[in-house]
């Protein structure tokens, strides 16, 4: 019984031995893991700065597309107006131009008449001296 008794001891010390190696090791790991997780806070605090940043880069670029959005319209009303100019100025003058072209043929044809009339005052004129 004596052995039995100097096992059960010896196996006591070395279970108390081990218990103290895992203890040891879990504190170990557990000051590890506080360290670690206060490195992983802090990544993660400027992660939101990173993305804090980020988002107001974006709101400024979504702002600054809004104003390119409102230039462009502006630009478009503009060049639908210019447009409008163009096409009634076009129109005026194509009217013009249809006046000018009847007035061209009533100078033409009065041209002809007046030739007309005057070849005739000549031959008149021509057998009024014969």
């Amino acid at each position: 019984m004596e052995i039995f008794g100097i096992a059960v001891t010896f196996f006591s010390f070395v279970i108390t031995f081990f218990s103290l190696v895992i203890a040891y090791q879990t504190w170990q790991n557990g000051k590890f893991m506080k360290i670690e997780m206060k490195d992983t806070k802090s990544l993660l605090a400027k992660m939101d700065e990173h993305l804090i940043k980020m988002d107001e880069h974006l709101i400024k670029m979504d702002e600054h597309l809004v104003k390119m959005d409102e230039r462009m319209i502006r630009l478009e009303e503009v060049a639908e107006q210019r447009h409008k100019e163009v096409i009634e100025y076009l129109r005026h003058n194509e009217e013009l131009l249809k006046q000018n072209q009847e007035l061209l043929k009533q100078n033409q044809e009065l041209m002809k008449k007046g030739f007309i009339e005057l070849a005739l005052e000549l031959r008149d004129i021509k057998q009024s001296k014969l």
